[in-house]
């Protein structure tokens, strides 16, 4: 048995130029056979990207006492945290983690989002919006299959 590849869906295709139906079909090929497949020419700039990439290495590079001002509550799996650590008596792989709403703004933990450092909470909230319109993007072309 082959090994099959991940479908590939060209955002760009799906809404301009002459081969919006071969991109469409390959998109409902992608979401029936599939039910999940990877963007390419989404429109999110690979310097907003980066941006978010950089600020999220240098909020987890903060000292501890930073991070935990944002700990996840007992009650709520946003913040910051541990993965899967439910015992101090466990011995596991430390792995830190960090969970935030961003979208819609009313539901933001808004003590925690306006707690981030403040070029992380920019950045995230530009890239939130440009994700958003590309989910949007994506699921008008979904309508149409």
């Amino acid at each position: 048995m082959s090994m099959q590849s991940v479908p590939i869906i060209d955002v760009h295709n799906l809404i301009v130029g002459e081969i919006v139906h071969s991109e469409l079909e390959r998109h409902h090929s992608a979401c029936r056979e599939w039910s999940f497949f990877q963007v390419i020419n989404h429109g999110v700039s690979a310097s907003l990207l980066e941006d978010l990439k950089r600020e999220i290495v240098n909020f987890f590079q903060q000292p501890l006492e930073e991070k935990t001002k944002l700990w996840q509550q007992p009650d709520n799996h946003e913040g910051f945290g541990q993965l899967y650590v439910v015992s101090s008596q466990q011995k596991l792989d430390w792995s830190d983690m960090f969970y935030i709403t961003t979208l819609p703004p009313t539901l933001r933990k808004t003590q925690l989002f306006e707690n981030l450092p403040p070029k992380l909470r920019e950045t995230m909230e530009a890239y939130s919006i440009e994700v958003k319109k590309l989910a949007m993007t994506i699921l008008r072309q979904m309508a149409r299959l």
